[in-house]
């Protein structure tokens, strides 16, 4: 069982990951990247619907991963799809890049979308409070959605000073961060 001090080293960790695991300072430009590149809107349409068909395909098998070898390798495995997918999106600026871009970014995506609240879950669980798993997820959320909105205005600042390339390198960066805080939670 773990002990109290652990918990809370947990849940710190749980916590930097879930501010980090979304850094998506790109995203907001993303559309303006592959329209620069020749791409239209029905092509733009293709390339989400990538990202949105793998996410979708990807979410069962990715779960079983999880359960079979366990939520911490999640942790890290999807935030460096995430930075693997924007990097591919930013060196192969085109029709075919962009659709694997997406398809790693929606495969990312799938990865990480259980083994967070798991690991919470399970870490009160094992302290036997459970009972503290809503108040503790509502956190864990907020500092999610957080992390992305000061994401995009970093992704904004880059873009105006710099180009688009640099919130899109920005993004990468701050995913393999995510996925250094990944490592740092227990299973």
């Amino acid at each position: 069982m773990a002990t109290d001090r652990e918990l809370r080293l947990q849940i710190r960790a749980l916590r930097a990951f879930a501010a980090l695991t979304y850094p998506f300072a790109c995203v907001p430009f993303l559309w303006f990247w592959f329209h620069r590149h020749g791409i239209d809107d029905v092509g733009y349409g293709v390339v989400i619907a990538v990202y949105y068909a793998t996410m979708v395909a990807a979410e069962v098998p990715t779960g079983m991963l999880a359960d079979r070898f366990g939520r911490r390798p999640m942790l890290v495995a999807g935030p460096l799809l995430l930075a693997v997918g924007f990097a591919t999106v930013l060196v192969w600026p085109s029709y075919s890049g962009f659709c694997l871009g997406e398809a790693l970014l929606g495969l990312g995506h799938a990865v990480l979308s259980g083994p967070p609240a798991a690991l919470l879950f399970e870490s009160l669980e094992a302290r036997g409070r459970a009972h503290e798993y809503h108040r503790n997820e509502a956190v864990v959320n907020t500092l999610r959605l957080l992390g992305t909105a000061v994401s995009f205005l970093l992704g904004g600042l880059l873009a105006w000073a710099f180009d688009i390339q640099a919130a899109i390198l920005a993004t990468t960066a701050l995913c393999v961060g995510a996925a250094i805080a990944g490592a740092a939670v227990r299973e």
